[in-house]
């Protein structure tokens, strides 16, 4: 077996679950052991008999069931334990040692990589449709196609043709019809002359229009983003889910595709109490600066 960082740092955790049952064992065994003793007799039992004491309570059924019992407990409780640990960063994220330009400070952002021609980023893009209705207001959630390469590559189209989705206002039905048709059709959508086909006869575009944004300054501009941002992060597949500009979460390292959303979900608290902590911190004045300066400028107006 290989063992990377992810596999590496879970069987220490494992090793620590074995660890403390393998110390709580004797611990279990040694107050069994206390229990009374259980009396027995060779004769048949009389009323007012006194019986001699077994000297093996270990031995009888009772104290071995109590015994399993009690070590199934403790198994569970450690492998709780063990499964219930915060998510750790270098284990299943990563930070980046710079945040990205322009991440807001007022929301908590959280940016999907992704791109068409992946059949992964199709199965996160479904699984966050239903995540999003969870989320509270002070989440805003967007998708950003992945572009490897200055060269006009297939990421580099896809990438034209989802901010040429947006621009148009087709919504969330468009931008699942290119999925289905990339993957399952096996339409490659790669060039102006095919998308706006596509999304003339899918969705009655107006086909003037597709041509004109596909090529547009916006949509450029939109695309050179969309590359800076994929290198920036460093990246080297899709989907990855990245959270206010800083941490990235990716699939082969969390282990799942399933598995990326409770990690998200986990940054996301993080980075909440991160800014209430800051904030607290700043104390009001910093917190209102405007409130402070414009009485401070009342003030000094003052007759």
């Amino acid at each position: 077996m290989t063992v990377t960082p992810y596999t590496s740092a879970r069987l220490r955790a494992g090793s620590a679950s074995r660890l403390s049952l393998t110390r709580l064992i004797p611990v279990a065994f040694a107050h069994v052991q206390a229990l009374p003793a259980r009396k027995h007799s060779d004769a048949p039992l009389q009323a007012g008999s006194q019986g001699s004491v077994c000297l093996q309570p270990l031995l009888s059924f009772t104290s071995f069931g109590y015994i399993g019992c009690l070590l199934v407990t403790l198994f569970l409780l450690c492998s709780t334990a063990a499964q219930a640990r915060p998510f750790a960063e270098g284990v299943d994220y990563r930070r980046l040692p710079q945040a990205l330009a322009g991440t807001s400070h007022e929301l908590i952002e959280v940016n999907t990589l992704f791109w068409y021609g992946c059949p992964h980023c199709l199965k996160l893009d479904i699984l966050e449709q239903r995540w999003q209705q969870t989320l509270p207001n002070d989440v805003s959630v967007s998708r950003v196609p992945a572009v490897f390469g200055r060269d006009d590559s297939r990421w580099k189209q896809h990438a034209r043709l989802f901010y040429t989705l947006e621009r148009l206002d087709l919504g969330l039905p468009a931008h699942m019809a290119v999925f289905y048709a990339v993957q399952r059709q096996r339409m490659p959508l790669g060039d102006a002359a095919a998308v706006t086909d596509f999304l003339h006869n899918r969705f009655g575009a107006n086909a003037d229009r597709v041509q004109a944004l596909y090529r547009s300054f916006p949509v450029s501009r939109a695309v050179f983003r969309a590359f800076t941002i994929t290198k920036q992060t460093a990246i080297t597949g899709v989907p990855v889910i990245i959270v206010d500009g800083r941490y990235v979460v990716e699939a082969k390292q969390v282990g799942s595709i399933a598995k990326m959303l409770p990690v998200v979900d986990y940054l996301i608290d993080t980075v909440r109490q991160q800014r209430q902590q800051q904030r607290q911190e700043a104390g009001p004045e910093e917190e209102d600066g405007e409130t402070v300066a414009a009485l401070q400028r009342a003030v000094l107006s003052a007759p």
